[in-house]
Protein backbone atom coordinates (compact mmCIF):
# COMPACT_ATOMS: atom_id res chain seq x y z
CA UNK A 1 0.00 0.00 0.00
CA UNK A 2 3.09 2.25 -0.30
CA UNK A 3 2.26 4.32 -3.17
CA UNK A 4 -1.21 5.62 -2.28
CA UNK A 5 -1.61 8.44 -0.03
CA UNK A 6 -3.43 8.40 3.67
CA UNK A 7 -6.54 10.02 2.06
CA UNK A 8 -6.49 7.30 -0.39
CA UNK A 9 -6.68 4.81 2.14
CA UNK A 10 -9.16 6.73 4.44
CA UNK A 11 -11.83 7.11 1.56
CA UNK A 12 -11.48 3.18 0.39
CA UNK A 13 -11.80 2.48 4.55
CA UNK A 14 -14.72 4.65 4.54
CA UNK A 15 -16.26 2.85 1.61
CA UNK A 16 -15.72 -0.51 3.21
CA UNK A 17 -17.24 0.60 6.50
CA UNK A 18 -20.41 2.08 4.26
CA UNK A 19 -20.71 -1.10 2.17
CA UNK A 20 -21.73 -3.24 5.35
CA UNK A 21 -17.54 -4.29 6.16
CA UNK A 22 -17.65 -3.06 10.03
CA UNK A 23 -15.30 -5.46 11.69
CA UNK A 24 -11.89 -3.60 11.76
CA UNK A 25 -9.63 -7.00 11.38
CA UNK A 26 -11.14 -8.12 8.29
CA UNK A 27 -11.82 -4.70 7.41
CA UNK A 28 -7.85 -4.09 7.35
CA UNK A 29 -7.40 -7.55 5.02
CA UNK A 30 -9.83 -5.99 2.83
CA UNK A 31 -8.15 -2.77 2.57
CA UNK A 32 -5.12 -4.23 2.28
CA UNK A 33 -6.31 -6.33 -0.91
CA UNK A 34 -8.02 -3.80 -2.57
CA UNK A 35 -5.21 -1.51 -2.25
CA UNK A 36 -2.86 -3.79 -3.84
CA UNK A 37 -5.59 -4.01 -7.04
CA UNK A 38 -5.59 -0.40 -7.33
CA UNK A 39 -1.96 -0.07 -7.19
CA UNK A 40 -1.57 -2.60 -9.87
CA UNK A 41 -4.03 -0.41 -12.02
CA UNK A 42 -2.27 2.70 -11.56
CA UNK A 43 1.02 1.20 -12.45
CA UNK A 44 -0.08 0.88 -15.83
CA UNK A 45 -1.20 4.38 -16.24
CA UNK A 46 -4.20 4.99 -14.81
CA UNK A 47 -5.67 7.61 -12.13
CA UNK A 48 -6.46 6.25 -8.61
CA UNK A 49 -10.54 7.80 -9.63
CA UNK A 50 -10.31 5.55 -12.69
CA UNK A 51 -8.24 2.72 -10.95
CA UNK A 52 -11.17 3.05 -8.21
CA UNK A 53 -14.10 3.17 -10.01
CA UNK A 54 -13.12 -0.35 -11.97
CA UNK A 55 -12.46 -2.10 -8.63
CA UNK A 56 -16.00 -0.77 -7.06
CA UNK A 57 -17.51 -1.67 -10.38
CA UNK A 58 -16.12 -5.58 -10.30
CA UNK A 59 -18.34 -5.71 -6.86
CA UNK A 60 -21.35 -7.10 -6.63
CA UNK A 61 -23.87 -5.56 -5.01
CA UNK A 62 -24.19 -6.32 -1.05
CA UNK A 63 -21.23 -8.96 -1.85
CA UNK A 64 -18.57 -6.89 1.15
CA UNK A 65 -21.17 -7.35 3.52
CA UNK A 66 -21.46 -10.94 2.38
CA UNK A 67 -18.05 -11.54 3.21
CA UNK A 68 -18.44 -9.94 6.37
CA UNK A 69 -21.03 -12.04 7.37
CA UNK A 70 -20.02 -15.56 6.17
CA UNK A 71 -16.29 -14.04 7.70
CA UNK A 72 -17.72 -14.20 11.23
CA UNK A 73 -20.46 -17.16 10.85
CA UNK A 74 -17.24 -19.07 10.03
CA UNK A 75 -14.95 -17.62 13.12
CA UNK A 76 -17.67 -17.89 15.75
CA UNK A 77 -17.81 -21.43 14.98
CA UNK A 78 -14.19 -21.92 15.05
CA UNK A 79 -14.70 -20.37 18.21
CA UNK A 80 -17.71 -21.47 20.06
CA UNK A 81 -15.18 -24.02 22.18
CA UNK A 82 -13.46 -20.48 23.60
CA UNK A 83 -16.06 -18.90 24.22
CA UNK A 84 -17.89 -21.69 26.22
CA UNK A 85 -14.40 -22.03 28.75
CA UNK A 86 -14.87 -18.63 29.27
CA UNK A 87 -18.06 -18.21 30.55
CA UNK A 88 -17.72 -20.97 32.35
CA UNK A 89 -14.27 -19.50 33.87
CA UNK A 90 -16.82 -16.55 34.81
CA UNK A 91 -19.07 -18.92 36.30
CA UNK A 92 -16.33 -20.93 38.57
CA UNK A 93 -15.30 -17.81 39.51
CA UNK A 94 -18.35 -15.72 40.03
CA UNK A 95 -19.03 -19.63 42.33
CA UNK A 96 -16.20 -19.45 43.98
CA UNK A 97 -16.10 -16.01 45.21
CA UNK A 98 -19.26 -16.75 46.91
CA UNK A 99 -18.61 -19.78 48.67
CA UNK A 100 -15.52 -17.56 49.85
CA UNK A 101 -17.89 -15.18 51.09
CA UNK A 102 -19.95 -17.32 52.59
CA UNK A 103 -17.70 -19.54 54.13
CA UNK A 104 -18.49 -22.53 52.20
CA UNK A 105 -16.45 -25.73 51.07
CA UNK A 106 -15.03 -25.96 47.86
CA UNK A 107 -14.22 -22.38 47.16
CA UNK A 108 -10.18 -22.57 45.96
CA UNK A 109 -11.31 -25.77 43.50
CA UNK A 110 -13.56 -23.64 42.16
CA UNK A 111 -11.62 -21.11 41.41
CA UNK A 112 -8.91 -23.11 40.28
CA UNK A 113 -11.00 -24.17 38.08
CA UNK A 114 -11.71 -20.96 36.68
CA UNK A 115 -7.86 -20.66 36.12
CA UNK A 116 -8.03 -23.94 34.15
CA UNK A 117 -11.19 -22.98 31.79
CA UNK A 118 -9.60 -19.69 31.03
CA UNK A 119 -6.12 -21.12 30.48
CA UNK A 120 -7.88 -23.66 27.82
CA UNK A 121 -9.77 -21.04 26.52
CA UNK A 122 -6.53 -19.37 25.57
CA UNK A 123 -4.90 -22.15 24.40
CA UNK A 124 -8.04 -22.91 22.30
CA UNK A 125 -8.85 -19.28 20.70
CA UNK A 126 -4.75 -19.07 20.04
CA UNK A 127 -5.07 -22.50 17.94
CA UNK A 128 -7.66 -21.54 16.22
CA UNK A 129 -6.55 -17.86 15.00
CA UNK A 130 -3.01 -19.56 14.10
CA UNK A 131 -4.49 -21.98 11.85
CA UNK A 132 -7.38 -19.57 10.27
CA UNK A 133 -5.04 -17.12 9.29
CA UNK A 134 -1.71 -19.15 8.41
CA UNK A 135 -0.69 -15.69 6.22
CA UNK A 136 0.16 -13.74 9.52
CA UNK A 137 3.26 -13.70 11.11
CA UNK A 138 4.37 -13.58 14.48
CA UNK A 139 3.05 -16.76 15.09
CA UNK A 140 6.09 -17.56 17.13
CA UNK A 141 5.22 -14.32 19.23
CA UNK A 142 1.83 -15.08 20.11
CA UNK A 143 2.95 -18.67 21.55
CA UNK A 144 5.70 -16.85 24.02
CA UNK A 145 3.44 -14.45 25.30
CA UNK A 146 0.68 -17.52 25.90
CA UNK A 147 3.25 -19.85 27.24
CA UNK A 148 4.29 -17.04 29.28
CA UNK A 149 0.32 -16.27 30.61
CA UNK A 150 -0.21 -20.11 31.45
CA UNK A 151 3.08 -20.13 33.29
CA UNK A 152 1.86 -17.56 35.65
CA UNK A 153 -1.93 -19.05 36.16
CA UNK A 154 -0.18 -22.27 37.14
CA UNK A 155 2.09 -20.43 39.21
CA UNK A 156 -1.25 -19.12 41.46
CA UNK A 157 -2.65 -22.85 40.95
CA UNK A 158 0.08 -24.25 42.78
CA UNK A 159 0.31 -21.50 45.34
CA UNK A 160 -3.66 -21.97 46.09
CA UNK A 161 -3.01 -25.95 46.00
CA UNK A 162 0.03 -25.45 48.81
CA UNK A 163 2.19 -27.27 46.14
CA UNK A 164 5.85 -26.60 45.79
CA UNK A 165 7.30 -25.13 42.15
CA UNK A 166 5.28 -22.20 42.68
CA UNK A 167 7.93 -19.65 42.96
CA UNK A 168 9.72 -21.10 39.85
CA UNK A 169 6.95 -21.22 37.66
CA UNK A 170 6.36 -17.67 38.68
CA UNK A 171 10.23 -16.64 37.66
CA UNK A 172 9.81 -18.45 34.38
CA UNK A 173 6.28 -16.20 33.37
CA UNK A 174 7.76 -12.80 34.41
CA UNK A 175 11.03 -13.71 32.56
CA UNK A 176 8.97 -15.17 29.22
CA UNK A 177 6.67 -12.25 29.41
CA UNK A 178 8.99 -9.52 30.06
CA UNK A 179 11.11 -10.91 27.09
CA UNK A 180 8.66 -11.54 24.86
CA UNK A 181 6.40 -8.28 25.43
CA UNK A 182 9.60 -5.96 25.09
CA UNK A 183 10.17 -7.61 21.47
CA UNK A 184 7.16 -6.91 20.40
CA UNK A 185 7.05 -3.25 21.52
CA UNK A 186 9.97 -3.54 18.76
CA UNK A 187 8.95 -6.00 16.38
CA UNK A 188 5.11 -4.70 15.71
CA UNK A 189 6.35 -1.19 15.08
CA UNK A 190 4.59 0.17 11.79
CA UNK A 191 3.68 -3.32 11.45
CA UNK A 192 -0.10 -4.62 10.44
CA UNK A 193 0.20 -8.23 9.17
CA UNK A 194 0.84 -9.91 12.45
CA UNK A 195 -1.59 -12.97 14.29
CA UNK A 196 -0.81 -11.06 17.81
CA UNK A 197 -2.06 -7.70 16.84
CA UNK A 198 -5.10 -9.29 15.06
CA UNK A 199 -6.11 -11.75 17.65
CA UNK A 200 -5.64 -9.18 20.37
CA UNK A 201 -7.76 -7.03 18.85
CA UNK A 202 -10.69 -9.19 18.37
CA UNK A 203 -10.96 -10.42 22.07
CA UNK A 204 -10.24 -7.21 23.31
CA UNK A 205 -14.12 -6.98 24.32
CA UNK A 206 -13.71 -10.40 25.84
CA UNK A 207 -10.41 -10.11 27.62
CA UNK A 208 -11.83 -6.78 29.50
CA UNK A 209 -14.76 -8.39 30.60
CA UNK A 210 -12.92 -11.02 32.41
CA UNK A 211 -11.00 -8.53 33.86
CA UNK A 212 -13.59 -6.10 35.19
CA UNK A 213 -15.64 -9.34 36.49
CA UNK A 214 -12.92 -10.26 38.64
CA UNK A 215 -12.22 -6.83 39.67
CA UNK A 216 -15.70 -6.80 41.12
CA UNK A 217 -15.64 -10.28 42.47
CA UNK A 218 -12.59 -9.93 44.50
CA UNK A 219 -13.38 -6.34 45.32
CA UNK A 220 -16.56 -7.70 47.22
CA UNK A 221 -14.35 -10.23 48.72
CA UNK A 222 -11.20 -7.83 50.15
CA UNK A 223 -13.43 -5.41 51.76
CA UNK A 224 -14.72 -7.53 54.70
CA UNK A 225 -11.00 -8.01 55.74
CA UNK A 226 -10.17 -4.81 55.20
CA UNK A 227 -12.46 -3.19 57.04
CA UNK A 228 -12.83 -6.02 59.88
CA UNK A 229 -9.13 -6.63 59.98
CA UNK A 230 -8.80 -10.56 59.29
CA UNK A 231 -6.39 -11.55 56.15
CA UNK A 232 -8.02 -13.26 53.22
CA UNK A 233 -5.78 -15.82 51.29
CA UNK A 234 -7.71 -16.75 48.33
CA UNK A 235 -8.70 -12.79 47.75
CA UNK A 236 -5.42 -11.98 47.53
CA UNK A 237 -4.37 -14.08 44.87
CA UNK A 238 -7.10 -12.74 42.88
CA UNK A 239 -6.31 -9.14 43.27
CA UNK A 240 -2.71 -10.46 42.02
CA UNK A 241 -4.12 -12.22 39.14
CA UNK A 242 -6.28 -8.81 38.42
CA UNK A 243 -3.18 -6.94 38.31
CA UNK A 244 -1.17 -8.92 36.07
CA UNK A 245 -4.18 -9.42 33.64
CA UNK A 246 -5.16 -5.48 33.45
CA UNK A 247 -1.50 -4.65 33.30
CA UNK A 248 -0.34 -6.98 30.13
CA UNK A 249 -3.77 -6.22 29.23
CA UNK A 250 -2.98 -2.29 29.02
CA UNK A 251 0.25 -2.73 27.57
CA UNK A 252 -1.17 -4.47 24.72
CA UNK A 253 -3.24 -2.22 24.09
CA UNK A 254 -0.31 0.09 22.61
CA UNK A 255 0.06 -2.72 19.69
CA UNK A 256 -2.64 -0.97 18.11
CA UNK A 257 -0.80 2.09 18.22
CA UNK A 258 2.58 0.46 16.89
CA UNK A 259 0.29 -1.53 14.36
CA UNK A 260 -0.76 1.95 12.90
CA UNK A 261 1.90 4.48 13.32
CA UNK A 262 4.28 4.46 10.35
CA UNK A 263 7.11 4.83 12.34
CA UNK A 264 6.54 4.60 15.94
CA UNK A 265 9.51 6.46 17.89
CA UNK A 266 12.39 4.00 19.32
CA UNK A 267 12.25 5.78 22.81
CA UNK A 268 8.19 5.47 22.73
CA UNK A 269 8.87 1.51 22.38
CA UNK A 270 12.08 1.47 24.92
CA UNK A 271 9.25 3.37 27.42
CA UNK A 272 6.80 0.93 27.04
CA UNK A 273 9.08 -1.93 27.78
CA UNK A 274 10.83 -0.30 30.74
CA UNK A 275 6.89 -0.06 32.35
CA UNK A 276 6.59 -3.38 31.56
CA UNK A 277 9.63 -4.54 33.33
CA UNK A 278 8.92 -2.73 36.63
CA UNK A 279 5.35 -3.61 36.36
CA UNK A 280 6.16 -7.36 36.36
CA UNK A 281 9.20 -7.25 38.63
CA UNK A 282 7.58 -6.67 41.60
CA UNK A 283 5.73 -10.03 41.71
CA UNK A 284 8.88 -11.81 42.12
CA UNK A 285 8.15 -11.21 45.93
CA UNK A 286 11.10 -13.87 46.84
CA UNK A 287 13.73 -12.41 45.16
CA UNK A 288 13.18 -8.69 45.51
CA UNK A 289 13.03 -7.39 49.08
CA UNK A 290 9.65 -4.62 49.85
CA UNK A 291 12.10 -1.88 49.78
CA UNK A 292 13.35 -2.41 46.09
CA UNK A 293 9.19 -3.52 45.00
CA UNK A 294 8.68 -0.01 46.55
CA UNK A 295 10.76 1.55 43.87
CA UNK A 296 9.91 -0.45 40.96
CA UNK A 297 5.72 0.71 41.96
CA UNK A 298 6.70 4.12 41.92
CA UNK A 299 8.49 4.12 38.95
CA UNK A 300 5.65 2.25 37.02
CA UNK A 301 3.39 5.01 37.84
CA UNK A 302 4.06 7.80 36.02
CA UNK A 303 6.06 5.91 33.23
CA UNK A 304 2.26 3.85 32.94
CA UNK A 305 0.43 7.18 33.06
CA UNK A 306 2.10 9.36 30.64
CA UNK A 307 1.68 6.13 28.12
CA UNK A 308 -1.96 6.09 29.22
CA UNK A 309 -2.25 9.91 28.57
CA UNK A 310 -0.07 10.16 25.55
CA UNK A 311 -2.09 6.99 23.57
CA UNK A 312 -5.82 7.24 24.70
CA UNK A 313 -6.18 10.54 25.81
CA UNK A 314 -7.39 13.13 23.43
CA UNK A 315 -9.64 15.36 24.83
CA UNK A 316 -7.45 18.25 26.45
CA UNK A 317 -9.18 19.03 29.68
CA UNK A 318 -9.23 15.05 30.01
CA UNK A 319 -5.51 15.21 29.38
CA UNK A 320 -4.58 17.46 31.97
CA UNK A 321 -7.18 15.59 34.77
CA UNK A 322 -4.86 12.21 33.53
CA UNK A 323 -1.56 13.81 33.92
CA UNK A 324 -2.89 15.41 37.69
CA UNK A 325 -4.21 11.70 38.29
CA UNK A 326 -0.85 10.21 37.50
CA UNK A 327 0.77 12.88 39.70
CA UNK A 328 -1.16 12.44 42.63
CA UNK A 329 -1.13 8.62 42.43
CA UNK A 330 2.93 8.81 42.06
CA UNK A 331 2.73 11.51 44.85
CA UNK A 332 0.57 8.72 47.05
CA UNK A 333 2.67 5.82 45.80
CA UNK A 334 5.43 7.60 46.84
CA UNK A 335 4.31 8.33 50.68
CA UNK A 336 2.84 4.61 50.70
CA UNK A 337 6.61 3.30 49.83
CA UNK A 338 8.70 5.92 52.28
CA UNK A 339 5.53 3.87 54.67
CA UNK A 340 6.51 0.66 53.88
CA UNK A 341 10.02 1.17 54.53
CA UNK A 342 9.74 2.80 58.39
CA UNK A 343 8.89 6.28 57.14
CA UNK A 344 5.84 8.72 57.57
CA UNK A 345 3.89 5.76 58.89
CA UNK A 346 1.26 8.44 60.91
CA UNK A 347 1.19 10.99 57.21
CA UNK A 348 -0.19 7.36 56.01
CA UNK A 349 -2.17 5.62 58.75
CA UNK A 350 -6.22 6.25 59.64
CA UNK A 351 -9.46 6.46 57.99
CA UNK A 352 -9.47 9.53 56.96
CA UNK A 353 -6.12 9.46 54.42
CA UNK A 354 -6.95 6.20 53.07
CA UNK A 355 -10.90 6.68 52.88
CA UNK A 356 -10.25 9.44 50.34
CA UNK A 357 -7.33 8.12 48.37
CA UNK A 358 -9.94 5.14 47.69
CA UNK A 359 -12.41 7.48 47.16
CA UNK A 360 -10.33 9.61 44.23
CA UNK A 361 -9.25 6.15 42.94
CA UNK A 362 -12.73 4.95 42.04
CA UNK A 363 -13.85 8.67 41.35
CA UNK A 364 -11.63 8.53 38.36
CA UNK A 365 -11.56 4.85 37.10
CA UNK A 366 -15.24 6.00 36.63
CA UNK A 367 -14.44 9.06 35.06
CA UNK A 368 -12.40 7.91 32.72
CA UNK A 369 -14.63 4.58 32.03
CA UNK A 370 -15.34 5.43 28.42
CA UNK A 371 -11.16 5.43 27.71
CA UNK A 372 -9.73 2.17 27.22
CA UNK A 373 -6.02 3.20 27.59
CA UNK A 374 -6.65 5.08 30.92
CA UNK A 375 -9.49 2.92 33.05
CA UNK A 376 -7.05 0.15 32.63
CA UNK A 377 -4.50 2.03 34.53
CA UNK A 378 -6.82 3.54 36.95
CA UNK A 379 -8.12 -0.79 37.18
CA UNK A 380 -4.38 -1.20 38.23
CA UNK A 381 -4.07 1.59 40.56
CA UNK A 382 -7.23 0.37 42.23
CA UNK A 383 -6.15 -2.86 42.31
CA UNK A 384 -2.91 -2.31 43.59
CA UNK A 385 -4.15 -0.42 46.47
CA UNK A 386 -6.30 -2.81 47.60
CA UNK A 387 -3.51 -5.29 47.68
CA UNK A 388 -0.87 -3.76 49.19
CA UNK A 389 -1.54 -1.26 51.39
CA UNK A 390 -4.17 -1.68 53.61
CA UNK A 391 -3.61 -4.79 55.09
CA UNK A 392 0.08 -4.83 55.21
CA UNK A 393 0.41 -1.48 56.47
CA UNK A 394 -2.30 -1.78 59.28
CA UNK A 395 -3.60 1.27 57.77
CA UNK A 396 -7.64 0.19 58.18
Amino acid sequence: MGSLSKEQLQAIRDYLARQGMTYKPLQDEMLDHVSCDIEKLIASGQSFDAAWLAITKELPPKQIQTIQLETMETMNKRESLSKWLAYLSFFLLFAGSVFKLMKFPGAGQMLIGSFIAIALALISGSTFGMIANKEKRGGWLLVAILLGVLLFLASFTFQILHLPGAIELRTMAVLALCLSYSISFFYLRGNENYLLTWLHERYTPAIERFIFILFAAVFVLRMPSLTLGYEDFVSRILLVITIASAGLHFHAISWQYLKAEEKPGVIFSLGLSFSLVVFMLPALVDFLDINARGVLTVLFWPVAGFIATYIGVKDGKQKAISLAATGFITAVSSVWALAATGFLVTAANGWVFNGFVLAALLSLLVFFRQNRFFRMYMLIVVSHYLFVYPWELGLW
